[in-house]
């Protein structure tokens, strides 16, 4: 049965209405008509639909016009048009001081697109109303709508338009609204747009939302993560640039409702502005107390940073661990095994000193030493591993390393000693070295640091390991397609020790013992690299775009190492996951 068009609004071909009348009378042609002009008759028609009083004669096609428009216009030509029906629902509302035209939105609160549902309800709340003196009336309206969704992805759509008004008496409404949505729909409430800056209410809702779940007894604290992610969203968004040309910092803003029970220009008024470091402050200490709660893998450091604050909890636990060890009388004591410290930073820690890392297939790891400041003049020189299943962190001096002499001196004793023999550096020459900007470490510095590691491991190993010129060899294949070098390597392998393997299961251990000690054979070098091989070696390791190429792969491919080390197992990990040590699975 064909559909049938709206009802004809005109026959004379000079009114203004006879284009959008000729192509409203006529379905078939909406399938084939330019995108703009079936937009201009949805726009004409969602309005004539709410000042009639939404007529039956006009409810289907207008149904049918949107469904059409929705499939075939882009999400940018969607929110074009929603645009366009709240500034004519706005304008007849001022007119006719009635908010009944705001039903010429509720189409798009089940728009495909979740922007386009947030933006919907942003405008809805504002526009809806029963009387000039009912403020709450429209932001009420659009909570029951998403109150009543079954579907999460439009509940938090909805939710995420009436968080973005910035106002507190909407926020009120939202109370608790985090624990009836899965987590897709929590992630997808922190990705929508929050309004153009933070205001408190906003940095609030997050914050109870963080302070609830890092109080629950709750195991895996679902949704810690996405409320950890909005606040620093916002501490992003505080830092940046307004029209103005100031940092938007925090505002707390007197909005109306609805909107047009005030004049244009003063449907938003300004009450009171902060810097982000000024708001950060008051915030300070309900921040911390979430990060000191939250659990491994953790995502506070972050968070903290966005907003100007130190890891507190990371610091707290270095100054804890080497706080015994600490002697007053030096200006620098390295210990004689690294100390473990409890909380771990994340990768992107500040005053870092220098990083590697390897892209392996079964579990990307990076290492990395930085400095913590741990009071009265002294820092900690604490370096970090980070790998899905073995993460360490371990402190192994401690010192005025504000004092360079100092600092290369702690450097030389760790690296000259390879860490420690129960805690290596250096295993194998990695693929990238980073140098930290501003650094007193130069390439030179470095080179010598990571021959004299390398070479202590070789010395352990009877020479056997890497020469750094047949690393560079493996550092240019790596440059020219990391990730199918990372195939070859591990297909290189599985040549070499199948053999070794299949004798193995079949009983055959002399057979492998043998191949065992030509495979090992093959890797023993002449004698030690001179520090020249090892300079050539980190002029490349540690070139930027290479750098910033390789690392750019590391997420991805832990990512990757992760779900390959998931498959089949019940107890699944996420990353930085401590596990118990297991002698077949190594960092490599």
């Amino acid at each position: 049965m064909p559909h049938e068009g709206f009802p004809s609004l005109t026959t004379n071909s000079s009114d203004p209405l006879y284009n959008i009348d000729q192509l409203g009378t006529h379905p078939e042609c909406w399938t084939s008509v330019p995108i703009p002009e079936l937009g201009n008759a949805l726009v004409v028609y969602a309005m004539l639909w709410a000042r009639g009083g939404q007529p039956d004669a006009f409810t289907q096609p207008l149904v049918l016009l949107h469904s059409t428009f929705e499939q075939r216009g882009s999400e940018e030509d969607r929110l074009g048009v929603l645009q366009a029906i709240a500034f004519h629902v706005e304008e007849a509302a001022r007119r006719l001081q009635s908010g009944n035209f705001a039903a010429a939105l509720m189409p798009f609160l089940t728009d495909p697109s979740p922007l386009v549902m947030s933006s919907a309800a942003l405008a809805m709340a504002g526009l809806a109303s029963t009387s000039e003196s009912d403020e709450m009336a429209g932001p009420r309206l659009v909570a029951g709508f998403a109150n009543q969704f079954t579907n999460q992805q439009q509940r938090a759509a909805c939710l995420a338009g009436l968080l973005a008004l910035g106002d507190s008496r909407v926020t009120a409404l939202l109370e608790g609204c985090w624990r009836n949505l899965d987590d897709q729909a929590r992630g997808l409430l922190v990705q929508l747009p929050t309004g153009r800056c933070p205001t408190p209410c906003i940095v609030d809702f997050f914050l109870r939302w963080a302070e609830e779940v890092a109080a629950s007894e709750d195991e895996g604290r679902d949704g810690l993560g996405h409320a950890l992610a909005g606040l620093a969203r916002l501490g992003r968004l505080a830092e940046q640039v307004g029209p103005d040309g100031e940092q938007l910092g925090v505002m707390e803003l007197d909005r109306g409702f609805p909107v047009w029970s005030r004049p244009p220009d003063s449907v938003v008024n300004l009450v009171h502005r902060w810097t982000k470091e000024q708001f950060a402050t008051s915030i300070e200490s309900r921040l911390v107390d979430i990060a000191k709660r939250e659990r491994a893998p953790r995502v506070a450091p972050t968070m903290l940073r966005e907003w100007g604050l130190p890891d507190v909890p990371h610091v707290e636990a270095v100054a804890r661990a080497v706080e015994p060890l600490v002697n007053a009388a030096a200006r620098l004591t390295v210990f004689e095994a690294p100390v473990e410290i409890d909380v771990r930073p994340v990768h992107d820690q500040p005053n870092q000193l220098i990083e590697w890392g390897i892209i392996n297939p079964n579990g990307p790891t990076m290492c990395q030493f930085a400095l913590v400041d741990v009071g009265s003049g002294y820092h900690a020189l604490v370096w970090t591993l980070h790998h899905f299943l073995l993460p360490e962190c371990l402190a192994f001096a401690v010192g005025h390393f504000n004092e360079p002499a100092v600092l290369h001196e702690a450097l030389a004793r760790v690296f000259a000693a390879n860490g420690h023999p129960e805690k290596p550096l250096f295993k194998s020459l990695s693929h990238w070295v980073r140098l930290s900007e501003g650094s007193s470490l130069d390439l030179d510095t470095v080179a010598a640091l990571i021959g004299s590691a390398h070479r202590r491991r070789l010395e352990s190993e009877g020479l056997k390991g890497e020469h750094p010129d047949a690393g560079l060899a493996h550092l240019w294949r790596l440059a020219r397609n990391p990730v199918e070098e990372c195939r070859r390597e591990q297909e290189r392998a599985f040549e070499d020790w199948g053999p070794v393997t299949k004798a193995l299961l079949a009983g055959e251990k002399d057979t492998a013992t043998a191949l065992m000690e030509e495979l090992e054979q093959r890797h023993v070098l002449p004698e030690l690299p001179d520090d020249d091989a090892y300079r050539r070696w980190l002029l490349f390791a540690s070139e930027p775009a290479y750098v910033e190429k390789i690392r750019s792969y590391f997420e991805s491919a832990r990512t990757e190492a992760i779900r390959r080390y998931n498959a089949g197992r019940e107890s699944p990990v996420t990353q930085d996951t401590p596990t118990e040590r297991n002698d077949s699975e190594s960092v490599g």
